[in-house]
C-alpha cells in the first residue's frame, strides 16, 4: 500500500513545481480519511528519508528530482579531519575542502585550502595541538592582511575559523570514521558571508556558483535561510537570490 501511495503521488504533482502541506495532507485523506496530525508529519518526514520530496520552505515541498551534494573526502583532508577528531573529541566542528567549489565553477581554482571550523574556546588549542602536529600551514582565523600576504602562498593552507552555532553540518565516513563536513546550504551561506575568505570567487564566479548548485542540486531553502539568519545575513541572502535567480526560485520560496 506503501509504495503505491508514493508511486501515486509522484503521478499527481509530477507536473507541479511545488507543492504546499495542505495539498500533501489532502492526497493522503484520499487514502486515511482518519489521517490525525502525528501521522500526517510521520508520513512526511518518511517521504523526505526517502528522498521523495524535498522541502523548500515551512509550507512548501517539491517531488526530490535532485540529488543531494555528496562531495568525496579525499586523503589529506580525511586525515587533517582524523587529526581534528583525535584533539576535540566530542566538541562540535566541521571540515572541507575549497577545492569542493569546483563542483560549481567554471574556472578551477589554482589555490585551494582546507577549512576546519570549531567552538571559539577550543580554537587556539586546536591551532597549536596542528603547528605540533607539523602542519605549519595551519592559520587562525585569519583577516584579509594575513590572507593575501601569506595564507594564498602556500601550498595547501588550512583556515581555522569559529563554527556558528547549530550549522547545517552532516557526517560522513572516512573510512571507519565519519567526519563532520558541511551541508550544501552552509557552504553556500559562508562563501556569500565570509568576503575576505572567498574573494576570489565573488561577483559573476559567485553568481554561478548558486546558479549551478540550485539547478544541479537538492537546496533546502528553510535550512539556508536559517543558517543566513544566524550568519546576520538572510534578508541579504534573500534579496540577492531574488535579484539574480527568480528565473529558477518561485517566489514562494522568496
Amino acid at each position: 500500500m506503501q509504495k503505491f501511495v508514493e508511486q501515486e503521488l509522484k503521478l499527481i504533482f509530477k507536473d507541479q513545481a511545488s507543492f504546499t502541506k495542505e495539498d500533501l495532507e489532502r492526497f493522503f485523506r484520499q487514502y486515511e480519511p482518519q489521517l490525525n496530525e502525528h501521522t500526517f508529519y510521520s508520513r512526511i518526514r518518511s517521504l523526505m528519508t526517502k528522498n521523495v520530496i524535498t522541502q523548500l520552505n515551512k509550507n512548501t515541498y517539491t517531488l526530490s528530482a535532485k540529488k543531494a551534494f555528496k562531495p568525496d573526502i579525499d586523503t589529506e583532508l580525511g586525515e587533517l579531519g582524523l587529526l581534528a577528531i583525535d584533539f576535540l573529541q566530542e566538541e562540535p566542528y566541521c571540515i572541507w575542502d575549497s577545492s569542493w567549489l569546483n563542483h560549481f565553477s567554471r574556472h578551477q581554482a589554482m589555490k585551494n585550502f582546507h577549512v576546519i571550523e570549531t567552538g571559539k574556546a577550543e580554537l587556539l588549542s586546536l591551532f597549536y595541538f596542528l603547528k605540533d602536529k607539523g602542519k605549519e600551514s595551519a592559520f587562525l582565523d585569519p583577516g584579509q592582511e594575513t590572507l593575501s600576504l601569506y595564507v594564498r602562498e602556500n601550498e595547501m593552507p588550512i583556515v581555522l575559523k569559529p563554527l556558528i552555532s547549530r550549522s547545517p553540518v552532516v557526517k560522513q565516513a572516512y573510512h571507519s570514521e565519519k567526519l563532520a563536513v558541511p551541508l550544501l546550504e552552509k557552504i553556500l551561506v559562508d562563501i556569500y558571508t565570509d568576503v575576505f575568505i572567498f574573494n576570489y570567487i565573488q561577483g559573476a564566479e559567485l553568481e554561478r556558483i548558486f546558479e549551478t548548485a540550485i539547478r544541479r542540486y537538492a537546496v533546502n531553502f528553510t535550512t539556508l535561510f536559517s543558517y543566513a539568519r544566524r550568519r546576520n545575513k538572510e534578508e541579504q541572502l534573500k534579496a540577492y537570490l531574488k535579484n539574480n535567480f527568480s528565473h529558477l526560485l518561485n517566489s514562494i520560496i522568496l
